[in-house]
Parts: structure tokens; sequence; C-alpha cells
């Protein structure tokens, strides 16, 4: 069962990847519209704005080396690694994580999907907005602190992680990486802004949204 799983994975890897191309321009104008919205609505959403640049500015001048951020941001990593491992029928026999450094193990060969996790999967980013969603507190303005941590957090770790020297990007080829990554993460990161604005109504504004800007995108290419 596992080798059938992993050989459908494979088998849509390029595929994925150029639907993803294919959709970037939606999403990037997803993204932005979000944001403005955002930005717009700034006068309940400012506590967001506000934790983001506190720990974008504590990173710069304080955090950057610090080895308790990169401990939690290599946990993240190799936890994700892990747990798409697990959804993908894997067992994991060895997870160890140190400061700037991990691994994990699993039984058998693996897929693409579990080596490239970690960049468009913010474990930490999600696994929070899913529970402010449950709690229905995404607009408060605690919630909306935590947020905003975790957003920025998520963005400087990306920065940090994607560059070519990365084995897992080694292995899933960086042709592919550049074609997936950056449309994945636009997408997940313009998902999360409605998500935040709209509560649980924020996939049924993001799909349309997405779908007209890069029809509007295409179409005005001639294509």
């Amino acid at each position: 069962m596992r080798a059938f799983v992993n050989n459908i994975i494979n088998l849509l890897k390029w595929p994925v990847a150029l639907v993803f191309l294919w959709f970037l321009p939606g999403f990037v104008a997803t993204f932005f519209e979000a944001w403005l919205r955002l930005g717009q609505a700034s006068r309940r959403t400012w506590p967001l704005w506000v934790a983001a640049g506190v720990f974008v500015f504590l990173y710069r001048q304080v955090w950057r080396r610090s080895k308790l951020l990169q401990y939690i941001w290599t946990f993240e990593h190799e936890l994700t690694h892990a747990i798409f491992a697990w959804l993908t029928g894997h067992r994991v026999t060895k997870f160890r994580v140190r400061a700037g450094t991990g691994v994990v193990q699993y039984v058998g060969p693996g897929n693409w999907l579990i080596r490239i996790a970690p960049y468009f999967f913010p474990l930490w980013l999600l696994s929070a907005l899913g529970l402010l969603l449950v709690l229905g507190r995404t607009l408060h303005p605690a919630g909306l602190a935590v947020l905003g941590v975790f957003f920025a957090s998520t963005i400087l770790h990306m920065i940090q992680e994607f560059h070519p020297g990365q084995p897992d990007l080694d292995d899933v080829s960086h042709a592919f990486a550049w074609f997936f990554v950056p449309a994945s993460n636009f997408a997940t990161w313009g998902l999360f802004l409605l998500f935040v604005l709209h509560g649980r109504g924020g996939w049924s504004v993001w799909l349309p949204t997405t779908t007209r800007y890069n029809r509007a995108f295409w179409h005005l290419l001639g294509i």
C-alpha cells in the first residue's frame, strides 16, 4: 500500500508543479489584495501588524543567532517531514532535532511530498490559525497578535530555508522547487490572511478571487 501511495504521489510531481506555476499570478494577486484588505481594516487588525513588526525587529536585532529560535524552527521543519511521512503511510523510525540541524528517518524510500512539505506547509502558523478558527477568535486582539508573530516567523523562516544548499531541495530538484515553492507559499499566505479576515469563510473568498485574477492575467497575455 505504501509503495502504491508513493507511486501515485511521485507520478503527480510535475503536473502539480505546473498547475501551481500556472496559478502563480492569481496566488500573488490574491495575497496582495488580502494584504491590502487587512491593512484597510487596521482599526481591528493592528495587533497582527504590531506583533509581526516587533518580531521582525527583535529577530534582526537580537534573535538572528538565537539557538532557541533555531531549535524551534528546526523542530517545526523536521516535525512537518515526519507528519507528511506518517500521512503517506511511512513509519517514522528516528526523530532528532538540534539547533539548526535535525534528522527524520522513516521506512521506505518516501516521496517528494515528504521532502518538500516544510517549504509549503507552515505548521506552527496553520496550527495557531486552526485553533483560533475553532474558537472563533481570529479577530480578537490577542489572537491577532499570536497570528502576527507566527506569520512573521513563517516568512523569515522561509527566507532562511529556501536556498541552493538545502539537501531537501537537491532531492526534489531545484527546478521543481522554483516551480512549486513560491507559488504554494503565496497560495498559503493569501489563504491565511483571508481566513483571518473572514473566519471560516476565508476559503470561499480565496478561491474565486484567485481564479478571477489568474484568468485576467492570462487573458491579458492572450492565452
